[in-house]
């Protein structure tokens, strides 16, 4: 596949995902995806008050927001008393509070809107990324790094959460870029057969910088300050993205123990590590000061203050085989597609196809597995590392959901979207492995042809009557 087809292919995901995002964001009332009047809140206070505000007792008050839920959020049930997110970091809501205040003159829906398609340009940028880190992967498999792009474009309920006023897509666009930082990292452990030769940042353009400037341009690319850059970015946008911190680790001890396992190794790592995060805690420092601050007891992260204030939401209690199994369906359906505020499920056949689909990348998946472990030189040392980050960065996120919902009834697939680059490189593997090689451009091509389609038959068969 020639590199213009790629191009025109990118584009076309890119532009597909587009136009289902502005449906999404078009077919859902204001306020009617998960926790957004909370969002639009916080964006509202930091916009018109210029502060963050402040988590406190009332903000999550459970009755009304049950039957605001149940109605549907109509306009005679103002959300201004709904501020139970105003405990997350601030990053987001600044960013977006500019775009609030152009569109003030404009009506609340047309506001909501714009505010919507804010995560939804964040959403492409994420496409985008996932294009790129499943490229540096396998550089030679175009059904490969164009599949994970379409896949994370094509997941229902991933489009729709990013054409929604919350946090989540600028957290997973840090977390998607930090990936592909550390991917390029990583290729430098041992390079994919046939891959380019990786190249040193602003290798073969340095004539271009000014000798005087030279310094300062490379110290901008240095790895404290790409890696403490984005991840102190990633601790002032939503705290799913503190994974990324054991991925940091975990690529810089891949590099340092390369040539084997000794003392300079982990001291290297530790100094390296300890850059970074010095550069992380200059750009986000302050806001976890600004906590403790203002919550005492050293609540860093408002956790004491948000469990005070949600303690009307249901706990899980025991967690026994009833509740593991409702765990896993509920996870499983709104993964993929469960709307509003989970109350919009879709037809159980089109549940049983997505299970289906995911049975068999899962099985292709072990299969790819297997045999990397009976021909160890199938799968190349860079490649099995950027694999195992990839699997890495989802454990760790599973772990974070399945502990969240020991304490809380919780379970909510798009909590498993910071992963969406991993999930997606997963499900694409899986097939490309189960496929013959000349069966594998037809039917990666019908496989997400047909997802696109059916995130268009789930609007208009199932979301707009739901809201008709």
């Amino acid at each position: 596949m020639n590199d213009r087809v790629i191009k025109l292919a990118l584009a076309a995901i890119v532009g597909a995902y587009l136009l289902l995002a502005v449906l999404y964001a078009q077919a859902i009332p204001k306020w009617n995806a998960p926790d957004e009047p909370s969002h639009f809140n916080y964006i509202r206070n930091v916009a018109e008050r210029r502060e963050f505000p402040v988590l406190q007792v009332g903000d999550y008050d459970f009755d009304y927001l049950e039957k605001a839920k149940a109605a549907k959020f109509p306009d005679t049930m103002p959300v201004d008393r709904i501020r139970y997110e105003s405990h997350q970091p601030p990053l987001y809501y600044t960013l977006a509070a500019p775009l609030y205040l152009l569109t003030m003159p404009l009506s609340l829906n047309v506001q909501v809107l714009l505010l919507r398609l804010f995560s939804t340009a964040l959403g492409a940028l994420t496409i985008l990324t996932a294009y790129w880190t499943a490229r540096r992967m396998f550089p030679n498999e175009a059904l490969v790094f164009l599949g994970v792009p379409a896949f994370a474009a094509f997941v229902p309920m991933h489009t729709a959460m990013t054409a929604a006023i919350n946090n989540d897509a600028l957290g997973n666009l840090l977390l998607s870029v930090i990936l592909l930082v550390l991917a390029g990292r990583l290729v430098s452990c041992g390079q994919p057969e046939g891959a380019p030769a990786p190249t040193a940042t602003f290798a073969g353009s340095r004539s271009s910088v000014p000798p005087c400037l030279r310094g300062f341009v490379l110290s901008l690319a240095s790895e404290p300050v790409v890696l403490g850059g984005l991840l102190g970015l990633g601790l002032l946008t939503k705290t799913t993205t503190y994974i990324a911190i054991v991925l940091i680790a975990y690529v810089i001890l891949c590099q340092e123990l390369a040539g084997g396992v000794r003392l300079r190794a982990f001291l290297m790592s530790t100094k390296r590590l300890f850059g970074i995060g010095l550069i992380a805690l200059l750009i986000s420092g302050w806001w976890f000061v600004r906590n403790a601050s203002m919550y005492g007891d050293l609540d860093i992260l408002a956790r004491k203050r948000h469990d005070l204030v949600v303690a009307g939401q249901p706990l899980t209690g025991i967690f026994d085989w009833p509740a593991a199994s409702h765990f896993v369906t509920v996870s499983f359906r709104s993964f993929w597609a469960q709307f509003g505020w989970m109350g919009i499920l879709v037809d159980n056949r089109i549940y049983l196809l997505y299970a289906v689909l995911s049975a068999v990348a899962l099985v292709g998946l072990t299969v790819f597995g297997v045999r990397a472990l009976l021909r160890p030189r199938r799968v190349f040392q860079a490649q099995g590392l950027l694999l195992g980050l990839l699997l890495l960065c989802y454990i760790l996120l599973l772990g974070g959901v399945v502990q969240y919902n020991l304490i809380y009834v919780q379970a909510q697939g798009r909590y498993l979207f910071p992963a969406i680059v991993p999930i997606a490189t997963f499900f694409v593997l899986g097939w490309r492995e189960l496929l013959p090689v000349r069966w594998r451009s037809p039917v990666f091509l019908v496989l997400f042809a047909g997802l696109m389609v059916l995130n268009i038959a789930i609007i208009f068969r199932h979301i707009v009557p739901s809201f008709g």
